[in-house]
């Protein structure tokens, strides 16, 4: 390159000069206008000793005026130079990228994958400066981060570490004796696991593990981190106890078919051992009694058979096809000869 059309260079030697000065040499080398805040009165010492371009001479500043407690915000054509005390109530430039090795300050939006948000906020909230902010969006499961580019940078890679999703697996939990439903009730009582149902003070969004009752096959799909999963297995492993009476005792209201034929029909299938329910599941032993005053049948089974049976009398228990047919009298009167 012609170095008659070579960028030029500077170096900068300060001592205990005025910042005002400063600040203008700077928007003679990098062509920016800055407008200072009548608060930024402060004497400083810069030594370089190598050549920096218009954009190194322009980080220098900002590293400079961070040493000192102020700040560079952009506001339109103009960049203000404020105390860092307020810079956060001022709109600070959004970033998609970061440099590294810049102090400019800029607000980034940071999207966490697996972890809730709101867990990231008291680690990384030291790591913010008094003047930078920091929050969390429970909504999207983001952190707003307003800070000079090196140090979001630097949180970001913390956040990486933190947000891995290595252990997060699946897990199957087979009932033998419990209930599913009840199992799941209780969790959601004594835990802070996400059941998928509205439950006070535990959301998806802070739960660390998420259970799923499957109710045809009696048992509890488990996701979650492997240490978050190990608790939830041996509650469940203590809740999955016989228990001391034969069995539970379920009222089936119905709303179409007569509890008569219906237990009829049930008893029938307990009757023969090769017959099995839509899961391919026998129902081992069960108690059928019908309520023909209240249309109901009462069920006294295990909980595993209970489901079974809930499933047929589900598919028995639909409205009958009707036909409407209409007729018409008329009286006809008159004499045989007069047709």
């Amino acid at each position: 390159m012609n170095p008659a059309f070579a960028a030029p260079t500077w170096k900068v030697s300060l001592k205990d000069a005025d910042i005002r000065v400063f600040v203008s040499q700077v928007a003679d080398m990098t062509q920016k206008s800055f407008i200072i805040d009548p608060r930024v009165k402060t004497k400083v010492s810069v030594m370089s000793t190598a050549e920096m371009n218009a954009q190194e001479v322009y980080e220098l500043f900002l590293a400079v005026l961070a040493v000192h407690g102020y700040a560079a915000v952009p506001a339109g054509e103009f960049t203000k130079i404020v105390p860092a005390a307020g810079v956060k109530t001022d709109n600070l430039p959004m970033r998609d990228e970061l440099n590294p090795k810049s102090q400019e300050l800029v607000t980034r939006v940071i999207q966490v994958q697996n972890t809730p948000a709101l867990e990231l906020i008291p680690i990384l909230r030291p790591m913010v400066p008094q003047y930078g902010h920091l929050a969390g969006v429970v909504s999207a499961n983001s952190l707003i981060i307003s800070d000079h580019q090196d140090n979001i940078a630097r949180i970001e890679k913390i956040i990486k570490q933190l947000d891995a999703a290595d252990s997060e697996e699946f897990e199957v939990i087979q009932l033998k004796d419990a209930w599913v439903g009840s199992v799941i009730e209780l969790l959601s009582n004594l835990t802070s696991v996400d059941t998928g149902a509205a439950k006070a003070g535990a959301t998806a969004s802070t739960s660390r593990v998420k259970v799923v009752a499957d109710e045809r096959a009696n048992r509890i799909l488990v996701r979650g981190e492997k240490k978050a999963r190990d608790h939830i297995r041996s509650i469940i492993t203590r809740l999955d106890t016989p228990t001391n009476h034969s069995g539970s005792t379920r009222v089936i209201r119905l709303r179409h078919a007569k509890a008569a034929d219906v237990a009829e029909m049930l008893q029938n299938l307990l009757s023969q051992s090769t017959n099995k329910s839509a899961e391919n599941q026998q129902i081992t032993e069960a108690q059928i009694q019908a309520d023909e005053s209240q249309n109901a049948i009462i069920v006294r089974a295990d909980p595993s058979d209970l489901s079974v049976v809930e499933e047929i009398v589900s598919q028995l228990d639909v409205r009958r096809a009707q036909v409407l047919i209409e007729a018409a009298v008329v009286e006809v009167s008159g004499d045989v000869s007069e047709a």
